[in-house]
């Protein structure tokens, strides 16, 4: 991007700034990592002002008279792509569109991941209790595989330590969860 001052042509390297606007995608990264919410947040606050503190020091570099909002950027990032924005000339109305609509985004994307992790946590406790009540020393160490098949209803596959992945069928009931095992004879023994 090109400017003038005082008659001069300037040219802006926005890429920090590029950059800081996809930093949302951080908690994303984190999140898919199993960093942990707490870890996620850091990730995300070190790579939005790292980029802001670049992207300062690239529009002092074209002699911008601008200093970032760290306010802004603690409490909603977009609104400091719309200040800034707004200092160098960008459409701001639209980078703060976009970078909203990232944060919206990642945000959906987390919550229903967490949900999904949730679901499998308590599908592979339910499982473990079952084979206890069985009076087996099977257990459930994950459930993989969890796919949504209708509004209440997934399917997924608990991996037990006697070495079976086994397939089952998880109801969400809204305040818990109902777990169907496939009937192997072979699994009880």
């Amino acid at each position: 991007m090109e400017l003038t001052k005082d008659n001069n042509i300037i040219k802006i390297n926005n890429i920090y700034f590029y950059v800081f606007v996809a930093t949302p995608l951080a908690l994303l990264v984190a999140d898919f990592l199993n960093f942990g919410y707490k870890a996620s947040l850091v990730a995300f606050y070190v790579a939005a002002f790292t980029c802001a503190v670049l992207d300062g020091r690239e529009l002092k570099k074209s002699f911008q008279d601008y200093i970032g909002d760290a306010l802004a950027i603690l409490i909603f990032p977009p609104v400091h792509t719309f200040i800034r924005a707004k200092a160098v000339g960008m459409n701001r109305w639209g980078w703060f569109a976009v970078h909203s609509a990232i944060v919206v985004a990642v945000f959906l994307i987390t919550e229903i991941t967490d949900y999904n992790q949730s679901i499998r946590q308590s599908a592979c406790e339910v499982v473990t209790e079952v084979y206890k009540d069985e009076k087996s020393d099977v257990q459930c160490i994950k459930v993989t595989d969890l796919k949504k098949v209708s509004e209440k209803y997934y399917r997924a596959n608990a991996m037990l330590t006697n070495g079976v992945d086994m397939p089952i069928t998880i109801e969400d009931r809204g305040d818990s969860i109902y777990v169907t095992l496939t009937p192997l004879s072979h699994l009880l023994d």
